[in-house]
């Protein structure tokens, strides 16, 4: 499915993390929506519809509306739980997707995605004025279930985390050569570039890179520069190709890199992101929190 998750496909009533404790039982019960299930951390045992399943980390397991379940844990557990309501015709795709259960994510950006998701659903339980956060707390969730649909084996980390920021502190010899990337990611960077201005061998750099970020130098410049691209998509109106000049990349080698990364288009992420601030986003009054197990 190319085209981006529309509001009339998914409806989002519920964001939260729950942790449960050892020996926690929830009672079989069903609900009108569906119900996704992201495992943070720990173990779930999952019975739905009298099928029995055990759910580790990275795990997903999507509960459809009117089926009865009931879990139960053994030990500490973090779940991302996401409530939400689909359209039909969205509702046997994505069915198709998540069977049979669980469904183990791969694709790297959707785990950090999933944590971005419950660090914004926090900030904007503290401050539900806070429309910004809402905007990108529902834009972040419809992103986060594209990427979990496509599950790209290629999929690498990029977030609104800055990158290497950690690495920088702990390394000396890799962090001069992080922040050459970071100031001059625009600009014709290779092995040679970072020789030259580390005086390593190419081949220690690789090495240096490859122990510390778990990245070739390559594949962490493409981290820089596709994390300011999705800074750009997100915050400005430049056409794609100058956007793509503007980070290091060739407009058609941009889009190619960017669709492997990160699971979509640039045009289709910029909608996805931009076009919610002209609309009025809500989650769900009418949904009874107290309801929920």
């Amino acid at each position: 499915m190319d085209k981006a998750i529309r509001d009339s496909q998914v409806s989002i009533l519920w964001i939260s993390g729950r942790s449960y404790h050892p020996g926690q039982v929830v009672s079989p019960h069903s609900h009108d929506f569906y119900q996704l299930q992201y495992i943070l951390s720990g173990s779930e045992k999952l019975i739905l519809n009298n099928k029995s399943s055990i759910l580790h980390k990275n795990n997903i397991a999507l509960i459809k509306q009117s089926a009865e379940h009931t879990y139960s844990f053994t030990e500490s557990t973090a779940i991302l739980d996401i409530k939400f309501k689909l359209s039909t015709a969205f509702e046997k795709f994505l069915n198709e997707i998540f069977s049979p259960i669980p469904f183990q994510i791969t694709n790297e950006y959707a785990i950090e995605n999933a944590k971005l998701l419950l660090s914004l659903a926090a900030n904007y339980n503290l401050d539900k004025s806070d429309d910004n956060t809402l905007i990108e707390l529902d834009t972040r969730l419809k992103l986060f279930l594209l990427q979990v649909l496509r599950n790209s084996r290629y999929a690498t980390t990029v977030t609104n985390n800055k990158i290497g920021d950690s690495l920088i502190i702990k390394n000396s010899k890799v962090s001069p050569m992080i922040h050459y990337i970071k100031s001059h990611y625009a600009e014709h960077i290779n092995l040679q570039t970072l020789s030259t201005f580390s005086h390593y061998s190419p081949q220690n750099i690789i090495k240096i890179f490859k122990e510390v970020t778990n990245l070739t130098p390559t594949h962490f410049i493409q981290q820089v520069r596709l994390q300011k691209a999705v800074e750009l998509l997100e915050k400005d109106t430049l056409p794609i190709n100058k956007v793509a000049v503007k980070v290091g990349f060739t407009p058609n080698y941009f889009t190619k890199i960017f669709f492997k990364h990160i699971g979509i288009l640039p045009n289709e992420y910029r909608n996805l992101y931009q076009h919610k601030k002209f609309e009025t986003i809500t989650l769900s009054d009418e949904f009874d929190t107290n309801t929920q197990p």
